[in-house]
């Protein structure tokens, strides 16, 4: 999936018109959709218990990071070089897919589905060095396993129980890109409006995306000790009130803490979210899992710029356009709160029987 997403970023650098980059942009954009589930599920299956949000948190924060990478080398690049040099860069990952493809493994069900026992077994030894694995062993899928895997496999997320977790996780993966994308999109617009000299929108998104690479990874750690409900309403609610205090025009120096906290509980959020939901799903679901509920938030993201883009037309007062970002906040808080982990694989992997 990484083909297409950096095949044609790059490509849309030589787009002589709108519709031509649109058009590459959605198949990149496809590309790196593709990516993200099966990366969380990856590193979910293959990580200890007690370190899963923590793992997952660190690996997608990395997304938070290149955002503010990207911010940085836009400053120079788009004065220098031009909007061009900045997608050219999105060729980037082409250098390291070979070494992705070496390194990164396969899901375990994968190689038992396939009978590649070797790789299994070499694997499950890498995982669990004292387990001493052979090829002579024999290794079976539970029968609970076999069943989720037939079938249509969204079908799956609304079997034994999962129904209204699944409806409400995919409302908080709404709320949470719906603010996100509203966020990088028009906060830079919204606090220039309001008589702040906050240079270029760029530096803005820097302190967003740090802000967010820090929530994630404290959050995850947190999600580990304490359980990923409790933290992300915890988090969502700090976010609501960071978003309302946002619009009491602060100084300058708690504007930048404050927009950092803010990036932490929405964008860092969604990356603790992430982890959450990976594990909420049996293995053989998971990345279906994963995918359906970051495609429903996508239509949050997609839809953000223009709501919030038609409320700064109707030129409404600065509380009123934070409070358009912070009831999403409670609305995925709520949400959170209502899956229901008796129903989740969380409860079985306490057990630590998974799999074979």
């Amino acid at each position: 999936m990484y083909g297409p997403f950096s095949v044609f970023t790059f490509t849309s650098g030589f787009a002589d018109d709108p519709t031509s980059f649109g058009i590459q942009r959605f198949i990149a954009g496809l590309g790196l959709g593709g990516v993200m589930p099966n990366l969380i599920a990856i590193i979910t299956e293959y990580s200890p218990i007690k370190l899963r949000s923590t793992l997952v948190a660190i690996m997608f924060s990395g997304h938070a990071l290149g955002g503010a990478v990207a911010s940085l080398g836009a400053m120079y690049l788009i004065p220098n070089f031009g909007w061009r040099a900045v997608v050219w860069l999105g060729a980037l990952p082409l250098i390291f897919m070979p070494i992705l493809y070496k390194l990164l493994p396969e899901s375990i069900i994968y190689f038992m589905t396939k009978n590649k026992k070797s790789k299994l077994v070499s694997v499950l030894n890498q995982v669990k060095a004292d387990g001493q694995y052979t090829i002579n062993d024999h290794f079976v899928l539970q029968e609970q396993l076999k069943s989720e895997m037939k079938g249509f496999p969204v079908k799956q997320l609304f079997k034994n129980g999962r129904t209204l977790s699944t409806l409400m996780f995919w409302t908080a993966f709404f709320m949470c890109l719906f603010v996100m994308y509203g966020l990088s999109t028009w906060l830079p617009k919204i606090m220039g409006g309001a008589g702040y000299e906050l240079g270029s929108s760029l530096t803005f998104l820097v302190v967003l995306n740090l802000g967010a690479v820090f929530g994630a990874i404290v959050g995850g750690k947190l999600a580990d000790r304490y359980g990923s409900k409790r933290i992300l309403v915890t988090f969502l609610i700090i976010g609501f009130i960071t978003l309302t205090m946002l619009s009491f025009k602060p100084s300058m120096v708690m504007l930048y803490i404050l927009i950092a906290i803010a990036g932490g509980t929405t964008t860092g959020t969604q990356i603790v979210t992430n982890a959450y939901v990976s594990q909420y799903y049996p293995n053989e679901i998971r990345s279906t899992g994963v995918g359906w509920a970051l495609g429903i938030g996508r239509i949050g993201g997609i839809l953000a710029p223009t709501f919030y883009g038609v409320l700064l037309d109707m030129k409404l007062s600065l509380q009123v356009n934070f409070l358009a970002f912070a009831i999403p906040c409670i609305i995925a808080a709520m949400a959170i709160w209502f899956i229901q982990d008796n129903f989740s694989n969380l409860t079985a992997n306490r057990q630590e029987k998974k799999l074979i």
